[in-house]
């Protein structure tokens, strides 16, 4: 059959410049490649390949877990951050190929290789980050309203000149803040 139609198609360079190594090795030209690819779209009456999202392994899947189970995957990446088991993120995900455990290569790779899982990846620091500034937030509230609570003992102390324990009775302060309280006086 002869060759007269053209066909211009803008792509991604790096995508183009690695389908081309390929072709290369395989010694046919991405022209020829191209027709093979039409040529079989109209063979099967389709794409010729499945046409799916990559996917994550069950155990990183957010799909499959409830809001409870992704929280406590956080919270367990939270803590260890806390806790500083933490390393290098550069050298931790050098190469997932050559980790010792496969399945975390597989989840690794996901996460750093895929679009949905760079997605994820992000949402969950997102996540983690504005979760982490909230309870910050929630922390300088209550170390504001102890501090507060405390300079205005402290000056009714001053000016009625009552002990601590006579201003929080008086007060009706809480036992629970009494404790946070007493450890100031």
């Amino acid at each position: 059959m002869e060759k007269t139609a053209t066909l211009n198609l803008r792509v991604n360079p790096i995508v183009k410049g690695r389908a081309e190594e390929v072709l290369s090795r395989l010694g046919i030209p991405m022209s020829t490649a191209i027709d093979m690819y039409l040529n079989q779209i109209s063979l099967t009456g389709g794409i010729p390949f499945a046409v799916t999202l990559p996917k994550a392994p069950d155990a990183i899947n957010t799909d499959l877990m409830t809001t409870g189970e992704l929280h406590a995957k956080l919270q367990k990446g939270y803590d260890d951050i806390e806790a500083g088991n933490v390393q290098n993120a550069k050298s931790a995900f050098a190469s997932s190929v050559d980790m010792f455990y496969p399945e975390l290569a597989k989840q690794v790779k996901y996460f750093k290789e895929t679009e949905g899982g760079r997605e994820i990846m992000c949402q969950i620091f997102e996540d983690l980050a504005e979760k982490r500034a909230n309870e910050r937030a929630e922390e300088v509230r209550e170390e504001t309203r102890i501090e507060t609570l405390f300079n205005l003992i402290k000056s009714l102390m001053n000016s009625m000149k009552w002990t601590a324990e006579q201003v929080m009775t008086a007060m009706n302060v809480s036992e629970n803040d009494q404790m946070l309280l007493e450890t100031r006086f």
